[in-house]
């Protein structure tokens, strides 16, 4: 465990309070109020930065309970779905899959045995390519993605689609991100740009806190202005939350609030 790179929460708390100078000086932030202020910081990290998770396939074995539901209850660590896939499962980038009725019926049909100037005797991978890109598009025009909506707070993947058309130990496809499997001694909390927001955070804290007592003399003639600590806080955080909008978001910039 180090302040230098944080492995854990405690190290990032300790870390974004050694760059507001704590150790120095005393900064009047409580625990609680760095448990709070942390937690913040990492939900919109999980919620918007790239690098916060994994893109994953997740297959999902239907059970009674979510026909009769007509939904499925997916993993707490998925933070995002982006895709569900047709009943039939995921296609290759081609649009087939190997030793299917496509590749035999393209094979032994002659009418696809010369698509345009290519001949599939003299240059069959790109005649034959050429053919199952057709088929994809009509596949993908006719089914196409399943539409369906997902609820991060209740971890519910709703799938706008008759659940008649899969049966019970079928399996479901679709595509996610997912926070890392284990975060107790991660380089996830040492990231840039978290611990940075985690130390814009704090000092948003601490000028709150002092706000209470502007104006107010200290030893030695001193005065500190918790206003000010705050509205540098708050022009810091404008321009942390830009950055992450336009160069680390999954999102386009316009979308995230």
């Amino acid at each position: 465990m180090t302040v230098e790179s944080p492995r854990n929460r405690e190290d990032l708390i300790r870390h974004a309070m050694a760059r507001l100078g704590e150790g120095a000086i005393r900064i009047p932030i409580t625990k609680e109020q760095q448990f709070i202020r942390v937690r913040e910081a990492v939900r919109k990290y999980k919620e918007f930065h790239t690098d916060s998770t994994d893109r994953v396939f997740v297959a999902h074995q239907v059970t009674a309970a979510d026909k009769t539901n007509g939904y499925l209850t997916v993993p707490e660590t998925v933070v995002r779905v982006s895709r569900v896939f047709p009943w039939g499962g995921i296609r290759l980038k081609s649009g087939i899959g190997l030793f299917t009725g496509s590749w035999n019926y393209t094979l032994m049909n002659p009418i696809f045995a010369k698509i345009g100037p290519y001949d599939t005797y003299t240059s069959p991978m790109v005649a034959f390519y050429m053919y199952e890109q057709h088929v994809s598009l009509i596949d993908h025009v006719m089914h196409g993605d399943k539409r369906f909506t997902y609820n991060q707070k209740t971890n519910i993947l709703r799938i706008e689609e008759s659940w008649n058309e899969i049966a019970e130990g079928a399996y479901l496809l679709y595509e996610a991100q997912v926070e890392p499997d284990d975060l107790t001694d991660s380089p996830f909390w040492g990231d840039d740009w978290l611990a940075r927001y985690t130390q814009c955070l704090f000092k948003e804290q601490w000028g709150a806190n002092v706000s209470k007592y502007d104006n107010v003399q200290l030893p030695g003639g001193h005065s500190i202005s918790g206003t000010r600590i705050a509205d540098e806080a708050q022009a810091e955080k404008e321009r942390l939350l830009e950055e992450l909008r336009e160069e680390h978001s999954f999102y386009p910039a316009f979308v995230i609030g």
